[in-house]
C-alpha cells in the first residue's frame, strides 16, 4: 500500500512545460504552464484551461490551433525539444522542462510565371571595370533592436500603458490578468511591451500567480499579446540557466502589487543583502515570493545598473536570506532573459 501511494505521488508530480505556437503570419505565442498530466494532449487541455490556447483534433491529429485550421495545402508541424515529431499527441509523454513547438506550415506551391530569356545587349565599346569603394563592415549589433529597460519606477503604469495591456489581452480566456508594471520595451516595426502582471483563475480569483506578458503594438496602434509566461516560482528563466534553478523549495506568493516602494522591513533587508555587491547598483522592483522557516527567504525582481559613465541596465532575479539575527546574505543573483519571454522574436 505504501509503495502504491509513493508511485501515485510520483506520477502526479507537477511538471513545468513551455508551449509555443507560430501562426501563418509568423507571429509567436508562448505559454508557460505547470501540469500534472502524463501526455501532451492532456497537458494541452491544461494550457487551454489556464492560458486560453485553443485547439481541435481530427482522427488523433491536431488540425486547428487558436482558430487557424490546417487544410490540404498546410499542416501544423510538431517539434518536441528541438526535434520534429510525427507521433500522435496522446502518445507523446510529458516531462518537466519540455519545450513544445507548433508551427503552421503552408505547402502550397507558388506558380512561377514563365520568363523569356533576354537577349543581352552588346556594348559598342569595351567597358573599363570600376572597383567600388570599400566600406567598413557595419556592426550588426548597432542595427538590431535592443531592449530598453525601464529605469524610472516613480510611477508604476501610466494610462497609455494600461490601455495597451488590456487591448492586447482582450482575446485571452481562462485567466484574469492585471498589469503590475512595464519592465522593458523594444522598438521593431511597432513596439513590444514586456509587462509583469498578476493573474488569477477567471471568475474565482483562485490560483494567484505572476506572469510575464509581451504585448505588441503595431504602427496602426493595434495591440496583440505575443506571449504569456507564468512565473513558476522558483523555475524563473534567467540568462544564467534556462533549464534548472538552484532554488528548489516553493515559496508563498506575497502581495506587494502596484507599490512604488517596498515595505520598510523588506527594503532594509534587501539593502543589507546588496551592500556587499560592487560594480552594479540594484533597486528592488517587485517581491515575487517569501518563505518563512529558519529565518526568511525572499525572491524579487530587481533593476540593476552598472556603475559607470554610461550605465547599462538589466532586470535581475535576486534571492536572499535573512536570519533570525537580521543578517542578510544573497543566495543567487541572475539577469532575467527577456528574449525567452518573447518566444524568440
Amino acid at each position: 500500500m505504501i509503495l502504491l501511494m509513493v508511485l501515485s505521488g510520483c506520477q502526479n508530480k507537477a511538471k513545468s512545460i513551455r508551449v509555443t505556437v507560430i501562426d501563418d503570419q509568423e507571429n509567436s505565442f508562448a505559454y508557460g504552464v505547470e501540469t500534472r498530466k502524463d501526455t501532451l494532449v492532456e497537458a494541452l487541455y491544461d494550457v487551454q484551461k489556464s492560458l486560453g490556447l485553443s485547439f481541435e483534433m481530427d482522427e488523433d491529429v491536431i488540425t486547428v490551433i487558436n482558430g487557424l485550421k490546417a487544410d490540404e495545402d498546410s499542416r501544423w508541424v510538431l517539434t518536441v525539444n528541438g526535434e520534429e515529431s510525427d507521433a500522435k499527441p496522446m502518445d507523446i509523454p510529458v516531462n518537466d522542462g519540455d519545450d513544445i513547438l507548433f508551427t503552421y506550415v503552408s505547402e502550397k506551391k507558388e506558380e512561377v510565371p514563365e520568363q523569356k530569356p533576354e537577349t543581352p545587349e552588346i556594348p559598342e565599346a569595351p567597358i573599363t571595370p570600376v572597383t567600388p569603394e570599400t566600406k567598413p563592415e557595419e556592426n550588426q549589433d548597432t542595427n538590431e533592436a535592443q531592449w530598453q529597460i525601464y529605469t524610472d519606477y516613480t510611477q508604476v503604469l501610466d494610462k497609455g500603458e494600461d490601455e495597451i495591456f488590456y487591448e492586447g489581452i482582450k482575446d485571452l480566456t481562462g485567466v484574469s490578468y492585471e498589469p503590475v508594471r512595464v519592465l522593458a520595451t523594444r522598438l521593431v516595426s511597432g513596439m513590444n511591451f514586456v509587462y509583469l502582471a498578476k493573474g488569477s483563475k477567471a471568475g474565482t480569483g483562485d490560483d494567484v500567480a505572476y506572469y510575464v506578458i509581451v504585448v505588441y503594438r503595431d504602427t496602426d496602434n493595434s495591440c496583440e499579446a505575443k506571449s504569456v509566461n507564468k512565473l513558476e516560482v522558483p523555475n524563473i528563466m534567467t540568462k544564467k540557466n534556462t533549464e534548472e534553478n538552484d532554488f528548489t523549495a516553493m515559496l508563498t506568493i506575497k502581495e506587494y502589487d502596484k507599490k512604488v516602494t517596498l515595505p520598510k522591513g523588506i527594503k532594509e533587508s534587501f539593502e543589507k543583502a546588496a551592500k556587499s555587491l560592487t560594480g552594479v547598483s540594484y533597486e528592488p522592483l517587485q517581491v515575487l515570493a517569501a518563505r518563512v522557516g529558519d529565518g526568511t527567504d525572499y525572491m524579487a525582481l530587481c533593476l540593476g545598473k552598472t556603475v559607470s559613465d554610461k550605465p547599462k541596465s538589466d532586470i535581475y532575479l535576486m534571492n536572499w536570506h535573512e536570519d533570525s539575527q537580521g543578517n542578510c546574505t544573497i543566495n543567487s543573483l541572475d539577469p532575467v532573459d527577456l528574449n525567452y519571454y518573447t518566444a524568440g522574436e
